[in-house]
């Protein structure tokens, strides 16, 4: 009963809340049934919403018959799949030429400089050289 004196004013509180909470949803009950039954407003999400309800409505009439399963044709079908094995995986550079592997730990490269024989070229007309 301490209790009850000490929280008496929180109690009350919560109560008041409480009762409020449960009129005001027992007496707007239409509200809710607007929001859930009323078309939507935009012509365009009107139209799309009437697009999907009738794919639904054409979905619920589609009949599968089953007894396909049971039908010694089917049942005499045979699966050819090929059960794949796993491979290893590829260099860690795919760029480098085959047989080097390079990188280092830290997964930088190491550069390779390609010199090109030096060919003479010929000069522009009108260019000195």
């Amino acid at each position: 009963m301490a209790l009850v004196k000490k929280y008496w004013l929180a109690l009350v509180v919560a109560a008041v809340l409480g009762v409020g909470a449960l009129a005001y949803t027992l007496l707007k009950p239409g509200e809710v049934s607007e929001l859930v039954s009323s078309a939507p407003r935009d012509p365009v999400v009107a139209a799309q919403s009437a697009e999907i309800l009738s794919l639904l409505g054409d979905l619920n009439k589609l009949h599968f018959d089953e007894a396909l399963f049971r039908d010694p044709r089917f049942q005499s079908l045979v699966d050819f799949s090929v059960e794949l094995s796993p491979e290893p995986k590829g260099k860690r550079n795919p760029f480098l030429p085959l047989g080097e592997e390079g990188g280092s730990a830290a997964g930088t490269s190491t550069a390779r400089v390609v010199s090109t024989p030096e060919r003479s070229v010929p000069a522009a007309a009108g260019a000195a050289p």
